[in-house]
């Protein structure tokens, strides 16, 4: 089980790569609205909005607050064969979320 998410760690980060953030966030969200599967993820639409806005206005604190609580993990399984630019920014959004502490990274083909 994880530890909770360093929220300072997480705010700083998205300080330093705030630009890349919002771009990698619009395009998912973008992404997503214009997926067949939009209502199916609107929480997750709805979360990426308020993050893009937090990030946008330059409130870094509350993108850390709300990026580990947007339930975007559940994005991580899905495939979608209708844009493979959507499926590459999700997979970069999945190992920011390693890096950063809010997923625990699968270690399990390392046994």
């Amino acid at each position: 089980m994880n530890a909770p998410p360093n929220h300072n760690n997480i705010e700083s980060n998205l300080l330093t790569f705030a630009d890349k953030y919002i771009l990698l966030l619009s395009d998912i969200h973008k992404g997503l609205l214009n997926s067949s599967q939009s209502k199916t993820f609107s929480k997750q639409i709805s979360g990426l909005a308020d993050i893009i806005q937090s990030l946008q206005s330059d409130n870094y604190a509350a993108a850390a607050k709300t990026l580990p609580n947007a339930d975007l993990e559940v994005l991580f399984d899905q495939q979608f064969s209708d844009n493979i630019k959507l499926n590459s920014d999700i997979s970069v959004l999945k190992t920011r979320f390693m890096n950063l502490g809010i997923l625990e990274a699968d270690a399990s083909h390392y046994l």
